[in-house]
């Protein structure tokens, strides 16, 4: 197998594994706030609005935050803030 087709696969495997991500971020996002994190009913669905409105963020300005200040420098806050242990005051 070629080089052009072992990246091609790699990169299909990486587009279905962070479209699998996101959904489930979409999916389950109201859920946690409401049984976990204990939120009002009130609140529980903006989980699904902030994970939107950051991954349109991400999606608009993150090439330019690469080009500006480099692949490490602006991946590392996304990498690790979820890994933190840091949780809502909600």
């Amino acid at each position: 197998m070629g080089a052009a087709v072992r990246l091609t696969l790699w990169m299909c495997c990486a587009m279905a594994f962070g479209t699998v991500t996101e959904g489930a971020m979409n999916d389950w996002s109201a859920l946690y706030l409401k049984d976990v994190a204990k939120a009002s009913a009130q609140l529980a669905p903006m989980g699904i609005a902030v994970v939107s409105g950051v991954m349109v963020l991400a999606r608009l300005f993150a090439d330019g935050w690469r080009g500006r200040w480099g692949t490490g420098p602006s991946s590392a806050p996304a990498a690790h803030w979820p890994g933190s242990g840091w949780r809502s005051p909600c």
